[in-house]
């Protein structure tokens, strides 16, 4: 918030170089973490396409073993 301000006695230029002065810290901006994030879906993807390779072989090599 800017207010403007004009001089009405003497100490009001002091008081408004004072109150300037005085550091504000302002709150850091957070922006809001994705639900989930695209890597995290990327690895879980690659793990289920591991197993399912894994289990297609896995059927392939005891579908020849029966015969």
């Amino acid at each position: 918030m800017t207010v403007e301000m004009s001089p009405r006695c003497v100490a009001d230029p002091l008081l408004f170089v004072l109150a300037k002065s005085i550091p504000i810290e302002e709150e850091p901006f957070e922006e809001e973490p994705l639900k989930s994030p695209l890597w995290k879906m990327v690895v879980i993807g690659g793990v289920v396409l591991a197993l399912l390779t894994l289990l297609l072989l896995w059927l392939n090599a005891e579908s020849r073993d029966s015969f």
